[in-house]
């Protein structure tokens, strides 16, 4: 039995690493900037901005090269919506 567990637990971290959007919707990642931060930051995210308003916290992030705009209740602290970014900033290269 420990041997299964050991090996699931190893399963589930290599399979986390792989995965493109670390959380998802309906996700409870906290209510304030900081616990928000921490969990973001453990799901591997490489943080850009985090705006708090009275109804809403909205993270801009990346994971993986990818960019995603991560909305959150200020409320319950849930993730209302994980979306990606389409990348294109202008730039030429």
């Amino acid at each position: 039995m420990k041997l299964h567990s050991l090996t699931l637990a190893t399963a589930l971290i290599f399979t986390g690493a792989a995965s493109q959007a670390a959380v998802v919707a309906g996700d409870n990642i906290g209510t304030t900037e900081a616990a928000i931060r921490t969990a973001l930051e453990g799901a591997g995210y490489v943080i850009e901005s985090v705006e708090v308003d009275a109804d809403e916290i909205e993270a801009e992030v990346t994971l993986d090269g990818a960019s995603f705009e991560i909305e959150i209740s200020s409320v319950t602290g849930i993730i209302q919506k994980v979306e990606a970014e389409d990348g294109d900033d202008g730039d030429d290269d």
